[in-house]
C-alpha cells in the first residue's frame, strides 16, 4: 500500500505542474509596478511596449479571510471579471468567475471549512464564496479588480503578459526596464521550476519510503520464512531420515 502510495503521489505532482503552468496560467510572465495605482496607469505604461501580444492587470495583497471562528492568512489577487490569461477550473474542469464573490483555493476553502454558496469576510467586506478552484501548488484566493478596490487600498499592481512569439526574457526586461515605474519581473517559466524544485525534493522522500518498504517487506518474508523452518525443524529431519530428498523437501516446503 505504502508504495502504491508513493508512486500515486509522484503521478500527482507531474499532474499539478502540468495542469497549473499548461492550462490554468496561460500568461508568459508577471512585471510588477511602483507608484501607480490604478488600471489605467498600468495600461497606459504597457501600450507602447511592442513585445507584449496581450496584457490584464492585476492587484495583489496579503490578507485574512474569516469565516466564523475560522481565520485563514492568504494571498488576494483582484483579477479581471473575464480573465483570458488565468483559467481557474473547478474540480469538473469548469472555469470559475468570482463575479461579485471570491473564488478560493480547494485548500484554504477545507481550512476555513466552507463550500460554494458560504460566506467569508475579507477585510471588512463580506462575501459569497462563488467558487472552489482545485489548484493547490499556487494558494491563492481571486475576487474581480473592482471588489479588491473596496477590500483595501494597500498591496502592489501589476499585469499578466502574454509576449510575441519569440520575444525573451531578456528582451522584454530590457523595455519594461525603460519605464520608471517599472518594479520587477517574474517568468513564468522560472515559476514552473520553482514549483518542480519542492516536488522534487519531496520526492525524494517519497523514494525512500519505497524503498523502505521494500526492504522491510523483504525482512518480514525472509523472519517468517526462519521461523516456519525452525517450527518445523524436527519434521524435516524426520523426513529425511525417511527417505525423501533435499529436492523434494524444498518443493514440500
Amino acid at each position: 500500500t505504502m508504495i502504491s502510495l508513493s508512486f500515486l503521489y509522484i503521478d500527482a505532482g507531474k499532474y499539478v505542474v502540468k495542469h497549473t503552468f499548461g492550462e490554468r496560467l496561460l500568461y508568459d510572465c508577471q512585471v510588477f509596478f511602483k507608484n501607480v495605482s490604478t488600471e489605467e496607469e498600468v495600461k497606459a505604461e504597457l501600450k507602447d511596449v511592442e513585445e507584449i501580444l496581450e496584457s490584464e492587470v492585476f492587484f495583489i495583497a496579503s490578507m485574512d479571510i474569516k469565516a466564523g471562528d475560522k481565520v485563514a492568512s492568504t494571498t488576494l489577487y483582484g483579477v479581471e471579471p473575464s480573465s483570458e490569461l488565468l483559467k481557474n477550473r473547478g474540480q469538473k474542469g469548469e472555469i470559475l468567475q468570482p463575479e461579485d464573490g471570491i473564488v478560493l483555493a480547494q485548500y484554504t476553502a477545507d481550512e476555513l471549512q466552507v463550500s460554494v454558496g458560504d460566506k467569508v469576510t475579507v477585510g471588512e467586506k463580506m462575501l459569497t464564496v462563488t467558487g472552489i478552484h482545485e489548484e493547490n501548488t499556487i494558494l491563492v484566493q481571486y475576487v474581480t479588480g473592482d471588489v479588491f478596490s473596496e477590500i483595501t487600498a494597500d498591496g502592489a499592481i501589476g499585469a499578466f503578459l502574454k509576449l510575441k512569439e519569440g520575444v525573451t526574457k531578456a528582451e522584454i526586461y530590457s523595455a519594461l526596464q525603460e519605464k520608471e515605474t517599472f518594479s520587477y519581473l517574474s517568468m513564468k517559466d522560472a515559476q514552473q521550476i520553482s514549483v518542480k524544485n519542492r516536488i522534487n525534493n519531496t520526492e525524494v522522500g517519497v523514494y525512500i519510503v519505497v524503498v523502505m518498504s521494500f526492504l522491510i517487506g523483504a525482512l518480514i518474508i525472509y523472519n517468517m520464512s526462519l521461523i516456519n523452518f525452525k517450527e518445523r525443524k524436527r519434521v524435516y529431519a524426520t523426513m529425511l531420515t525417511l527417505g525423501m530428498q533435499e529436492t523434494e523437501l524444498g518443493w514440500a516446503s
